[in-house]
Parts: C-alpha cells; sequence; structure tokens
C-alpha cells in the first residue's frame, strides 16, 4: 500500500500532537514548531516569478529531517493491530498475514486495509488505491486464489510482487526475480559491446572494470536474500546467471563466437557463476558476523540458535540440521566462522589524543630522520609498539618503554588470528599500560608506531577491526589528556626502538596461541583468499587442449594481456584457443568460401606464424631449445613476442582489415 501524498500530507498541528504523545522533550517540540512554521514557496517559470505564499501543510522536501519527521507522523500505522508483521520504507507500507487457509489470511488483509483507512481518515492521510498489490505465498493455482478489497477496488493477486527491488512469486523460488536483474544487466552489456568489435573500441581491461563495477551488481542484487547454499540452488538460476557472465566475457574479448566458455571465463578473469555465488555468500556471512548485536538480523540468528540450544527435541543435532535445511539465513550465515562482533558506535570528536596530520606527513627517508634527532633530545617517555606475523597465520605484539633513551620496560604477547595491524595496536595499549604503571607525575607520553593506518584510526572513530583495543587506547587518552601523543616512526629504518620492539613482536608471534575469536580484517583476509583459490581450482578441473603446455593460471588481477589493443588480443586469443582464421578451424565448421592458406602457400594455423616464408627470419623468434616449447612459451607469459609477431604478419603480409 502506498501513502498519497506522503511528505506534503503532513500537517503541522497534527505531526506536534504526535511528537507530545511519543514522549518526545518540549524543547525539540517547539524547536520543531517552529521549523515547520511560515514556510513559503513560490511558482518560477522561466523569467517569471509569483508571489510567494505560505505553506499550510506539508514538510520541506529535501530536508533530512524530513524523512524522520514522516516515520514519527506515520508510526502509529505500523503499530495498528491485524497483521502478523508490518513492513514500511519511505511512503510504501507492505503486511504479512499467516493462517492456516487462503481464506483466513484473505479475511484478516481485508480488515487491516480497513482499519488502516479508518486511521487515514481520522489522522489525515489517503492511500493510493491504484499501487495496492497483493501475492498469496501458496502452492494454490492461480486461478484459485482469492482477490482483496481495498475500497471500491478489488485488488488480483499477482504471480510476483516486487519489495525494496527483491521481486516475490507465490512459491518463494526468486525465479522472476534472477530473470529480472539479469536482464537488466544484459541490457548494460548490449550497451557496452555496440561501442566496441573485435578490432577497435574500448580496451579488454576498461570493459573488465565496467562489468565488475556495473553489471555484477545489478546481476547479483538481492543475493544474500534468494541465494539457498551450493547444494539448494537450482540449475535454472546457475543457468541465467552463467548466461549473463558468458555474454560479459564476450562483450570484454575480442574472440570468435565458437571460442569454449570456459575459456572466456579464464581470459576475462570472471570465474564462473557457481563460484561467484559461493563467494558473495560468505561475504554476506561475513558482514552479517560483523554487525552490532543489537542489528535485527543478529537478533534473528541468536534466536534460531536460542531455539536450538533449548530445543525439546532430545537430538540437538537433528534440529539443528532442521534449522540448516529450511532457514536460509541461519544457513548461510553459518558458513563464517566465529569472530569477534564490534559494536556500532558513534563518530569520534576528541582532541584528547594528539597525532599527526596525515596530509603533512613528510617522506619515510625524511620521518626516520625527524625521529632519530627528536628522540635524542626527549625528556617524557617513549613507548615502540610493532606487530609482526608468522607463515603459520598468526599474529604477536612487542613493544619497549624508554625514558630518557634508557630501556625501562619491554614485553611481548601472542594474539591468535589476527593481522599486523591488529597486533599494531594490541602492542600500543600494551605498551601505554606498562608506560603509566611507571609514569612520574606531569610526565607526557609519546607512542611511536610504524603503521599509519593505525595512527590514523587512533585519532578518529575506531574501526571494526579489534574495535576493543582502539577504545581502550582512546579511553586512556581521554582520561589523560593532553599528556599522550602519538608519532609514525617508520620502520625497518635502523631506529633502536622500533627495531627491538619488531624483535620482540616476532618473538610475540611464535608464542603459544591462546582462544582469542579471529579479528574482523583476519577474517576478511581470509574470506578474499578464497575466490583466486576457488577460481584455479574450477580451472585445474577444466579440459583444455589447446591450453596444454600454456602453463597459464587462472587469474583475477594479473591480466596484463587485458591491455593490450583489441585487435592485438584477438590475434593471442585466436592462437590460444584454435578459434581463429585457421585451415582446421574453417574445414571443422565446413566454411567453403573461406581462405585455408596463407600468402606464402602453407595451411594457416595458430603456430604457422613461426615458420611462415614472408615473414623475414630477422623478425620471427628463435624456436630454441625446442620449438614446441618454444611456441608455447611465446603463447603462454612472452605473449608480448607472439603479438609483435602478429602485428607484422597482419599488417604487411595477410592484410585482412
Amino acid at each position: 500500500m502506498d501513502v498519497e501524498g506522503a511528505f506534503d500530507a503532513i500537517l503541522r498541528n497534527r505531526l506536534i500532537l504526535q511528537l507530545r504523545k511519543q514522549g518526545w522533550p518540549d524543547f525539540l517540540i517547539r524547536w520543531l514548531a517552529m521549523f515547520l512554521a511560515h514556510r513559503l514557496a513560490s511558482v518560477r517559470f522561466e523569467d517569471a516569478t509569483a508571489e510567494a505564499l505560505e505553506l499550510l501543510c506539508g514538510i520541506p522536501q529535501g530536508s533530512p529531517l524530513s524523512p524522520i519527521l514522516y516515520l514519527l507522523a506515520t508510526a502509529a500505522l505500523y503499530m495498528l493491530p491485524g497483521a502478523t508483521q508490518r513492513y514500511g520504507y519511505a511512503d510504501d507500507t507492505a503486511m504479512l498475514f499467516v493462517g492456516d487457509t487462503l481464506g483466513e489470511t484473505t479475511t484478516q488483509a481485508n480488515a487491516a486495509i480497513a482499519a488502516m483507512e479508518e486511521w487515514g481518515r481520522r489522522e489525515g492521510f489517503a492511500f493510493d488505491v491504484k499501487k495496492t498489490e497483493v501475492i498469496h505465498f501458496a502452492n494454490e493455482k492461480r486461478s484459485n486464489l482469492p482477490p482483496i478489497q481495498h475500497q471500491d477496488r478489488t485488488v488480483l493477486p499477482k504471480p510476483a510482487l516486487r519489495w525494496l527491488g527483491i521481486w516475490f512469486d507465490a512459491r518463494l523460488n526468486f525465479t522472476v526475480h534472477i530473470t529480472k536483474w539479469a536482464q537488466k544487466a544484459k541490457s548494460i552489456i548490449y550497451h557496452l559491446r555496440s561501442m566496441s568489435n573485435t578490432i577497435r573500441g574500448i580496451s579488454a581491461a576498461a570493459a573488465r572494470k565496467a562489468v565488475l563495477a556495473v553489471v555484477m551488481p545489478t546481476l547479483f542484487y538481492g543475493v544474500d536474500v534468494w541465494y539457498p547454499g551450493s547444494e539448494r540452488v537450482l540449475k535454472g538460476h546457475l543457468g541465467i546467471i552463467q548466461k549473463t557472465l558468458t555474454a560479459a566475457c564476450r562483450m570484454i574479448l575480442p574472440s570468435w563466437k565458437t571460442t569454449p566458455k570456459t575459456t572466456l571465463w579464464k581470459e576475462a578473469g570472471i570465474p564462473p557463476a557457481e563460484v561467484l555465488l559461493e563467494q558473495l555468500a560468505m561475504r554476506n556471512a561475513n558482514r552479517w558476523a560483523r554487525l552490532d548485536v543489537n542489528h535485527p538480523l543478529v537478533h534473528r540468528i541468536m534466536q534460531q540458535e536460542h531455539e536450538i540450544q533449548h530445543a525439546t527435541h532430545p537430538d540437538a543435532a537433528t534440529t539443528r540440521r532442521t534449522a540448516m535445511k529450511s532457514i536460509r539465513l541461519f544457513r548461510n550465515a553459518a558458513l563464517a566462522p566465529a569472530a569477534e562482533r564490534p559494536r556500532l558506535i558513534p563518530k569520534r570528536f576528541s582532541s584528547a589524543i594528539w597525532t599527526e596530520d596525515r596530509e603533512r606527513r613528510p617522506t619515510k627517508e625524511r620521518q626516520a630522520e625527524r625521529i632519530r634527532e627528536w628522540s635524542q633530545t626527549q625528556t617524557g617517555m617513549v613507548v615502540y609498539s610493532d606487530g609482526s606475523k608468522t607463515e603459520q597465520d598468526t599474529a604477536g605484539f612487542g613493544y619497549v618503554v624508554y625514558r630518557r633513551q634508557q630501556l625501562i620496560a619491554q614485553g611481548c604477547g601472542q594474539i591468535g588470528k589476527g593481522e599486523v595491524f591488529d597486533a599494531e595496536i594490541k602492542g600500543a595499549v600494551e605498551g601505554l599500560r606498562a608506560a603509566l604503571a611507571r609514569q612520574r607525575p606531569g610526565e607526557g607520553i609519546t607512542v611511536c608506531i610504524d603503521n599509519t593506518s593505525v595512527i590514523d584510526c587512533i585519532g578518529a572513530t575506531a574501526p571494526p577491526s579489534s574495535q576493543l583495543a582502539f577504545r581502550q587506547f582512546q579511553k586512556t587518552g581521554d582520561a589523560h589528556p593532553g599528556m599522550i601523543r602519538v608519532r609514525w616512526c617508520p620502520g625497518h629504518t635502523g631506529i633502536e626502538g622500533n627495531e627491538l620492539a619488531d624483535q620482540l613482536a616476532k618473538e610475540g608471534a611464535k608464542m603459544p596461541v591462546g582462544d582469542n575469536l579471529p579479528t574482523v580484517s583476519h577474517c576478511k583476509r581470509q574470506m578474499r583468499r578464497l575466490l583466486p583459490i576457488a577460481f584455479q581450482r574450477w580451472w585445474d578441473t577444466v579440459d583444455r587442449e589447446s591450453y596444454h603446455g600454456l602453463q597459464l593460471k587462472a587469474e583475477l588481477k594479473k591480466l596484463p594481456e587485458l591491455t593490450l589493443q583489441r585487435r592485438q588480443l584477438g590475434y593471442l586469443l585466436a592462437a590460444r584457443t584454435h578459434h581463429g582464421d585457421f585451415a582446421d578451424y574453417h574445414e571443422r565448421f565446413n566454411h567453403e568460401d573461406a581462405v585455408i592458406n596463407c600468402p606464402c602457400g602453407r595451411r594457416k594455423s595458430p603456430t604457422h606464424l613461426f615458420y611462415c616464408r614472408k615473414i623475414p627470419r630477422s623478425r620471427r623468434p628463435r624456436l630454441t631449445p625446442e620449438p614446441a616449447a618454444a611456441i608455447r612459451r611465446y603463447l603462454g607469459r612472452s605473449y608480448q613476442t607472439y603479438v609483435k609477431l602478429a602485428d607484422f604478419y597482419f599488417e604487411m603480409i595477410n592484410k585482412r582489415y
């Protein structure tokens, strides 16, 4: 249902009355009353402007305060009885009804609509009857689905209904949603494809960036809602997504139409649909694991965990398996490992801790020289801290405390599954604590850290990763305003305190691992590692005869071939895939009018350019120590040699365009 007029329908006095009923402070209500009073508006057309008139209703369009006022004015709407759940976004209202039969839910819906109409007449709101929609989530045939009544209009059930961009169908398999968003993504692909061909146009690297930035977010919109997991996803859904991704790869690459799809995915650096979907599910699970404990999604997940722990069924494992099977949110949330959950905290605006301005930082060498000069004359306490990480993926910290160039304290420790970023702030916190325990009255403390990201986070709002450690450091600084300073001390520049802290951090990283939960940054890095590994694992299983011996890996970032001109990249792809202007290719597809011989008289082939007699010997590369191995090398990572050779051949000998 849609509220007609929305912002323009708000009456000033009714809004003030609602705010008083909701218990807002008098000073705030008086301020809002002044904010909404004596508002003027005038109409302008070209050079003519009408006289300004006072507005008697409505709230300002474009003001950041207006959406909040609208929500407060319509808050009572979502407290009306009758619906199992009510949802609202801007001026749209949705209601959910649950019952044993369609007749029961239809009766509930009609009663709830009548109650909303009555509330609207009482509060001065109207609902747009033409925008009212209804859908039944049931296995009944469409001909048996009952309509609902809104005023004098009969609203027939729809096969699919859109809410916040998600298309819900009657069976909740989301086929309509996937199809519609795939069509939108394809329209973008076709628009980009119209700008290029196999010879000229936008570079493949730029086209790939457009796919990653525009096409894929469109294609996978709402994936956290509809994706049920790798074991339960429908093959038809995978097919729709994969066709769109293949179209994107064909737009990126100047390849022949018959080029195998798996080769296109590898060369374009676009993993197959099942790999991407699983990565997106992992990303969403990690995002849910980092939400504040008061977030509604966290409440839903924790509620399900509570129900499993207190289930009356004697076998808790059976209850968990049932939940994993039937509840999509719970199933996808289980993909993320347990990690420290940060809190949603307000932005920090405090100057109690002095930190260097990031915009005025000098070069590493200049800053190292400044630190050496400064440390020789420093009379207060100086803390050097550092972090380190081992090959076993564990991180540790170390710190040292100096007073007048004399070492007075040192320490190290292990933080478990974390990053150097997390170890750095942990070392700073422990070093600061050790310095405070030995501080003299009025003595300042300077903490020297070699990680600029940690310094920037200390002076701003605590980040999600190691949030507790950052807040401890900031809380200590707030308790000693003006006494604590943080400076950048570049690492590995021969500064004694930093070098000693680095050695202690390496010792700390080798200490026994405790029971600490993984940090947010560690979970994010582990998640980012999964996609390249899964892509390469998929590529290892692909039967790729023409690529045998080229020793090319499935890459997501290192794709230098895509920076070539489109015609050059087309030469290279044709030689690699054997799908191009070659004799065997034309004979295979019965191209009777094709020219299968080179001007030199030999048959065209992917390797013919290395032996063509029309190409001067000085331009042909040496095929040593063994011709087949050398050709594979020139078609693989040493592709620049083949590109130069193909450029000369098609420009001077067998010019086609």
